[in-house]
């Protein structure tokens, strides 16, 4: 097949939701497919490439931070990326379109499918569904969900990358969407699960802002001074200031790493030295950074958002909070640095969990539903 990626973010830029348009786009390149990716220019990053056999094209988007795009951003992404997007389509005369987000992507791959009659698949990632990140994106749902309607109406398929999303996809489209959780490459083969290394390496992985819920994080482990651990800050956002504050007001300099937004391969490096992966979030999909713990071997103390459930499984691999519900959290995490042997316990589990996320197999499923919507259209 030739296929067409639409996405408005696509590595170094964004979070989880680029991260994996990358993955899936690369193995479906080295199973023989000829795979074009459409995205967002950034200062720095060549406005075409080749990329482990997948050719890459940005367009200027006026993007003006790494990490995120803001609505009023994701409104100019749709008016500058459709004629590039369109030009690409034609000249690649891809088999099928892979939207990935509904909005703002799904509405460049809409235009381009309906002018050149090309099917399109739509992947739900959360933020892009009503009610998936209500502080966030609710607002402009309203104003905005007749177009969002039409655009999904249109789609040959869809597909959500946890049950959770998916849910609220069909709640809101009254159409048929398909769970393939995000993936990964395979398991780490250096993790040690004895659970005995000292001091105990935590590490966040994130944007900086409300959802994510970094604050409570420091809170908690501003409480747990008598035991030993470090923390290891990875991402940046609106609330990065506020997260530097708080570690020097609860004097938890010493004990915590700031390493800014760095690409996926320092991530996986970070990892592969960490015990925990801490991710309280007011709400989540099926967030990259847990899914590539399980990869590491890492226990993960997290909240009990739904989008959390497929891969935190309390008492299993990790402890599992009320949302917003510091003490809850840091009682979980204290227990878990205190229990070297329960540590190990949920190291392993993780890893034996992460099978269930095999990349391959996630591409399988993903190559399906491609295959079948290029020959329906």
């Amino acid at each position: 097949m030739k296929i067409l990626v639409i996405c408005y973010e696509f590595p170094p830029l964004g979070g989880g939701g680029g991260k994996v348009a990358r993955d899936v786009a690369t193995v479906l390149g080295a199973r023989g497919h000829e795979v074009c990716v459409q995205t967002s220019a950034f200062r720095g990053l060549p406005e075409q490439e080749l990329l482990e056999g997948i050719t890459v094209r940005r367009n200027k988007v006026l993007r003006r931070r790494a990490e995120g795009a803001s609505i009023f951003g994701m409104g100019i992404y749709v008016l500058a990326s459709f004629l590039p997007a369109f030009r690409t389509a034609r000249r690649f005369r891809p088999d099928v379109i892979h939207a990935h987000f509904a909005v703002p992507s799904g509405a460049v791959a809409y235009a381009v499918s309906k002018l050149l009659r090309i099917p399109f698949v739509i992947t739900f990632h959360l933020g892009d569904v009503p009610g998936g990140a209500p502080s966030q994106t609710d607002a402009a749902f309203r104003i905005v969900m007749p177009f969002v309607r039409r655009i999904v109406a249109a789609a040959a398929a869809l597909t959500a990358v946890s049950s959770f999303v998916r849910d609220l996809a069909e709640r809101a489209f009254s159409r048929t969407v398909t769970v393939i959780p995000n993936g990964v490459s395979g398991r780490s083969s250096e993790r040690s699960t004895s659970g005995r290394q000292e001091p105990v390496r935590l590490i966040f992985v994130g944007r900086f802002n409300s959802q994510k819920n970094l604050g409570l994080t420091i809170e908690a482990l501003g409480g747990l001074l008598d035991q030993d651990w470090t923390l290891d800050l990875v991402g940046d956002g609106p609330d990065m200031a506020k997260a530097r504050d708080l570690v020097s007001a609860l004097r938890l300099v010493e004990r915590v790493r700031f390493h800014g937004w760095v690409e996926p391969e320092t991530v996986d490096r970070i990892m592969a030295v960490a015990d925990v992966l801490l991710i309280p979030s007011k709400f989540e999909g099926m967030p990259v950074a847990a899914v590539n713990a399980l990869r590491h071997g890492l226990a993960i103390v997290g909240s009990t958002a739904p989008g959390l459930a497929d891969v935190l499984l309390d008492g299993v691999n990790g402890a599992a909070a009320p949302v917003d519900d510091m003490v809850a959290f840091r009682t979980g995490l204290a227990e878990l640095m205190s229990d070297h042997q329960r540590l190990g316990a949920y190291q392993a589990a993780s890893l034996d969990l992460c099978e269930r996320f095999s990349l391959d197999r996630i591409v399988d499923s993903y190559e399906a539903v491609l295959a079948q919507a290029a020959t329906a259209g």
